[in-house]
């Protein structure tokens, strides 16, 4: 498998058939740092920024709503 972005090229030297390899990397990951009454949440996309960084209490309404997001 090719890194994102190699070029991949075909062992036919009559003609060029280089094409790019796609992504294999997510758009972004969720990471939770999981705790007894809160968790913390932080969403880093697949560059390292990270979009959002925040505290969820441990209540089902409330996580249903980070997934849902």
């Amino acid at each position: 498998m090719s890194a994102e972005g190699e070029a991949i090229r075909s062992n036919d030297y009559r003609k060029d058939t280089t094409v790019k390899a796609p992504s294999t990397r997510p758009a972004a990951v969720l990471g939770l740092d999981v705790g007894k009454s809160s968790h913390w949440a932080c969403l880093v996309d697949r560059d390292g920024e990270v979009l959002a960084s925040a505290p969820v209490r441990n209540r089902e309404a409330e996580l249903d709503a980070l997934f849902a997001s």
